[in-house]
């Protein structure tokens, strides 16, 4: 999960290691660790590890990893470009 490091900063969260570099999108970037609570919807994962990144690396978007997606049912509809988390 790799989350525009502003945000993180908005957020106070917690850096809890050091950087590193990762593929997004065919080049590396600098992640660095942070852990945070996420809310969606009624649910509630109170610690997770997310990455922050530069918004010039991932273009000011949340990009959500199978790490969070796995704690959810989710149905998407390709056809009619729709999901539904369950």
């Amino acid at each position: 999960t790799l989350i525009p490091i502003p945000q993180l900063q908005r957020v106070n969260a917690c850096i809890i290691g050091n950087a590193l570099s990762i593929p997004v999108g065919g080049v590396l970037a600098t992640a660095i660790p942070y852990v945070v609570g996420i809310t969606f919807d009624q649910y509630h994962l109170p610690a997770v590890k997310v990455f922050g990144c530069s918004n010039n690396d991932i273009n000011d978007t949340f990009l959500i990893g199978r790490d969070v997606m796995n704690q959810y049912r989710i149905e998407f509809n390709g056809p009619n470009l729709e999901f539904q988390v369950l």
